[in-house]
């Protein structure tokens, strides 16, 4: 097959999956052709996100991009590709970069003129690389294409030249939990359907011990904070946290809100809430919480600065609300442990919230309003608008043990069977990783033709005597425990998967830069 890769923005270690993705690709007989941009767009995610110039950012991310590895047939970006796209074209392909750089939390947001303003600013770029990529994917009669991303703007232009010529695709990021990679066929990074697909095949079936060992270990790493590994960690400084307010009878609900920017306009994510807070205020009424009761705990991410925005304006937007309800609410800046809360609430209520994922370990209630990569995994109750409130009587035949059990499938499924290659491609920190021999890019391919991913570990037990015993010690918090788990992974021979000697030091830099994406912040 010929087949096309590209990763506009040179987000390590994005870069660096798509070069290693190449050699699988070559090795198994297949030719591979690349797209760069070459600082030939206006605009991009990246240069917006730190509002730096084309003159301090294009050379930089040209250093980093493509080119830095030993690769061929690269193909530049030019400016005399450009076609012209309908409004609501380049509004499609615009706008999910401009959610984000601004951080919108509802829809009244993206009427607002800042953000009708930063739209535009994309529409051109969006032009130009749809234009580049139909030429591109034509002129090397590309059978596929796999991208990094494909939801930020020039990534999402790609993609779409992909569905206008009817050329099947990947889209291609960093694991949740670090080790493999991230495969979607036919969606951007946010597509739910294979996820779902594997939660429903999955959440009935039990784990294996190292299965049960491995995910357990995940969980735990989370609640003793040596989760060190994932792109972006938080509360790593937490400092023990009592419930902060005088409740009185009844259960007590921890309200987990986050922000949704990154989803907005997303088919497989649209909500059917007006707002959220909407949502949480109804929920509360039908269960008949009172106030007293109800602790909001704004989100880490919000007292950071990612780029030139930061989160106060969502912390505002929550904390306005909580205040107008006499709902106690702890700040972004606040270190009071949210995992200790988690432990002490009886009710989770969330609204996508990774949290579940804690909360389900703990065996507790746990209330989602709209979507999440957990709404098949059986550990949730989902309300997608308030016509779906009577769902709340499932609250009735809880069962704590069966919770566990379920999330505790839900994440081996999210590490090991969602996330692809997951023998092959190992993470040292969130940002470095070593590779090793034998992955197969078939897997790739196959993904590529038939729209569906396969599962990276389709073993199943026979019984669930190894994965109760695990649940057990789950049940009684023995996390440390846990969270040493050693699977014991078959020794394969490492490759060397890397830049041109001579820009090396371009990732020993990096690693020496803040964790995650907060490096971008001025």
């Amino acid at each position: 097959m010929r087949l096309g890769l590209v990763s506009l923005y040179s987000f390590r270690p994005h870069v660096e999956h798509l070069y290693y993705v190449s050699t699988l690709l070559k090795e198994a007989g297949h030719e591979v052709f690349f797209l760069t941009c070459d600082s030939a767009l206006d605009n991009c995610y990246g240069r917006a996100l730190k509002g730096t110039s084309k003159l301090a950012e294009c050379p930089t991310c040209m250093a980093g991009g493509i080119r830095s590895f030993p690769v061929s047939q690269i193909t530049s970006v030019r400016a005399k590709h450009r076609v012209d796209l309908s409004e609501e074209e380049r509004n499609l392909l615009a706008s999910s970069s401009a959610c984000t750089l601004l951080r919108t939390e509802t829809e009244a947001d993206t009427h607002l003129p800042d953000y009708l303003a930063l739209r535009a600013t994309f529409h051109k770029p969006v032009e130009t690389m749809f234009g580049n990529a139909a030429e591109w994917i034509k002129n090397n009669q590309l059978d596929g294409v796999i991208c990094f991303n494909g939801r930020m703007d020039g990534t999402r232009a790609i993609t779409y030249a992909c569905e206008q010529l009817s050329i099947p695709y990947l889209t291609m990021e960093r694991s949740w939990f670090s080790d493999g990679l991230q495969f979607i066929p036919q969606a951007n990074c946010l597509s739910l359907k294979d996820v779902d697909r594997l939660n429903t095949q999955y959440r009935d079936v039990p784990l294996t011990a190292r299965q049960a060992g491995v995910a357990a270990q995940l969980i735990a790493s989370r609640f003793v904070r040596t989760n060190l590994k994932e792109w972006r960690a938080y509360n790593l400084n937490a400092t023990q946290a009592d419930w902060p307010t005088d409740a009185v009878a009844g259960p007590k609900v921890l309200i987990l809100p986050s922000s949704r920017n990154e989803f907005q306009g997303h088919p497989e994510q649209e909500s059917g809430w007006e707002s959220y807070v909407e949502g949480f205020e109804l929920v509360l009424a039908s269960l008949g919480i009172p106030a007293a009761n109800v602790v909001l705990r704004c989100h880490p991410n919000w007292s950071e600065k990612i780029g030139v925005a930061d989160g106060a304006s969502s912390e505002r937007y929550y904390a306005d609300w909580a205040k107008g309800q006499g709902i106690r609410c702890i700040g972004a800046r606040e270190t009071a442990s949210t995992f200790d809360l988690i432990q002490q609430c009886d009710i989770l209520l969330v609204n996508g919230s990774s949290a579940a994922f804690e909360a389900g370990a703990c065996g507790k209630k746990i209330i989602c309003l709209g979507h999440s990569t957990y709404q098949e995994a059986g550990i949730a109750v989902h309300l997608d608008n308030r016509g779906e409130l009577y769902k709340l009587q499932a609250l009735e035949q809880h069962e704590p043990l069966d919770v566990i059990r379920r999330t505790l499938r839900y994440g081996y499924t999210m590490a090991r069977r969602f996330a692809q290659f997951t023998d092959y491609v190992e993470a040292l920190t969130p940002s470095r990783f070593r590779y090793f021999a034998g992955a197969d890019a078939g897997r790739i391919v196959r993904a590529l033709c038939s729209g569906m991913l396969e599962s990276d570990d389709p073993e199943v037990a026979a019984d669930d005597r190894s994965e109760m015993e695990v649940v057990a010690k789950m049940l009684d918090k023995k996390w440390d425990q846990l969270a040493v788990f050693d699977e014991g992974r078959p020794v394969r021979p490492e490759i060397d998967i890397g830049r041109r000697v001579g820009l090396r030091w371009l990732d020993r830099a990096r690693e020496k830069l803040p964790t995650g994406d907060l490096w971008h912040g001025k």
